[in-house]
C-alpha cells in the first residue's frame, strides 16, 4: 500500500474512533463492570487498544502484567499511552496542560487521569493524595517519572517526588520499558520517539504514514520500595534502563530531550 493511501486510511479510522468514542463510553458504563474491571478501565482500555492499531502499530508484550499498583515506565511518545494503556486498564499521570488539549483532553479525563501541575508547589500535597487515594482504591496508575520524553537511545534520570504516593499507599511498584522498531529507512528516533520541538501534526502523518511500527514492552518484576523515594527513583531507573536494554543517565537531561533543549535554546 502506498504510503499516501495509507495516510489516509489511518486518518479516517482514527477520526471514526474518536466520533464513536463517547457512544463507547456510555455503552460500556450501561453494561457495568465485570472480571474485576471498571466501565471506565474496560472503555480506556479498549479505546487505546484500537488507537494503536489504527496507528499501524503492533504490540509485543513479555513478563507479567500487574494487576495494580503504580507502573514506572520510560517516556519515548505520545504512542506509549496507546500502547500501554491497551494492555492493562490503567490511569495514567499527565501533566494539567493535557486537559485543555482538543479530544485528548476529554479522553484523558474520562480515562481517570491524574493531572499535575509541576511547577505547582502549593498543590502538590493535593496532587499527592489524589494519587495516593488511587493507589489505595486498588487502581492501576502508570507514572512517567523521567518529566518528559526522549529520543529512545536512554533512560533519562526519575524525578522522586510523586513516588512517595506509593510509599504511602503501600503498594507495589512495576518497572515498565516501552521500544519502537521500524523498518528501515524509517528511523524510530524521529518517526515514532516525540522529543524535542517536534510538531504534532507533521509527526502524527509521519507516522501514520510508515508501513509499520512493533512496540516491545516488557513487565519488570513487581515488588513493595523499601527505601527513601530518591534512593527508588535511581533504583526504578536503573531497572527500567535493565529491561529497555539502554544506558541510563545518572544526571542532567541529554540535549536531545525536551526540557534540556528548552533550557539551553538548542532547537535547531
Amino acid at each position: 500500500m502506498r504510503p499516501l493511501i495509507r495516510l489516509v486510511v489511518r486518518m479516517a479510522g482514527i477520526l471514526s474512533l474518536l466520533v464513536y468514542t463517547p457512544l463507547w463510553y456510555l455503552l460500556e458504563h450501561w453494561r457495568g463492570g465485570g472480571k474485576g474491571v471498571s466501565p471506565r478501565g474496560r472503555w480506556s482500555r479498549g479505546v487505546l487498544r484500537a488507537a494503536t492499531r489504527l496507528s499501524g502499530c503492533r504490540v509485543r508484550a513479555t513478563g507479567p502484567v500487574p494487576s495494580g499498583g503504580l507502573l514506572v515506565a520510560n517516556h519515548i511518545s505520545y504512542l506509549d499511552v496507546c500502547v500501554i494503556g491497551g494492555l492493562v486498564p490503567c490511569s495514567f499521570v499527565a501533566k494539567s496542560e493535557v486537559r485543555s488539549w482538543p479530544a485528548v483532553g476529554w479522553l484523558a479525563a474520562k480515562g481517570g487521569a491524574i493531572f499535575v501541575r509541576r511547577a505547582d508547589r502549593t498543590g502538590a500535597a493535593a496532587q499527592m493524595m489524589e494519587l495516593r487515594d488511587a493507589l489505595r482504591a486498588g487502581e492501576t496508575v502508570v507514572l512517567f517519572p523521567e518529566g518528559t520524553s526522549s529520543d529512545g537511545r536512554q533512560v533519562l534520570p526519575f524525578a522522586s517526588t510523586l513516588l512517595q504516593a506509593a510509599l504511602e499507599a503501600g503498594v507495589p511498584v512495576t518497572p515498565l520499558a516501552v521500544r519502537y522498531h521500524v523498518a528501515p529507512p524509517a528511523d524510530a528516533a524521529t518517526d515514532v520517539c516525540w522529543w524535542g520541538d517536534m510538531k504534532i501534526a507533521p509527526h502524527l502523518l509521519r507516522l501514520w504514514s510508515l508501513p509499520g511500527t512493533e512496540a516491545s514492552v516488557v513487565f519488570g518484576i513487581s515488588r513493595m520500595m523499601t527505601a527513601d523515594r530518591k534512593t527508588e527513583a535511581h533504583r526504578l531507573q536503573q531497572d527500567v534502563a535493565a529491561l529497555a536494554l539502554l544506558p541510563a543517565v545518572r544526571s542532567g537531561r541529554p540535549a536531545t530531550s525536551f526540557r534540556a533543549a528548552a533550557s539551553s535554546g538548542r532547537f535547531e
